[in-house]
Order: structure tokens, then sequence, then C-alpha cells
């Protein structure tokens, strides 16, 4: 699994839980396989 089909995933899990209603992602990717995620809950 490459870096963007992990934050793929990543974004799919936060979008199914009913808990987190507002939400915002960013990512930087560094390489294929390398990248960083930082993301905030709004609400």
């Amino acid at each position: 699994m490459n870096f963007r089909e992990y934050y793929s995933q990543i974004e799919s899990i936060i979008k199914e839980c009913p808990v987190v209603t507002h939400f915002s992602i960013t990512f930087d990717e560094i390489d294929i396989d390398i990248g960083y995620l930082k993301g905030y809950n709004y609400g």
C-alpha cells in the first residue's frame, strides 16, 4: 500500500465515523511510500 492509498483509507474511516461531524485533513507526500498527515476535528 502506498501513501495515497493509506491516506484514502484513513479519510474513508473518518467520514464513516458518526461522532466526527466536521474535519480537515492535509497531507504532504514525500515519496510514493512516505508522507505526513495532519488532521483537525471541528465541532
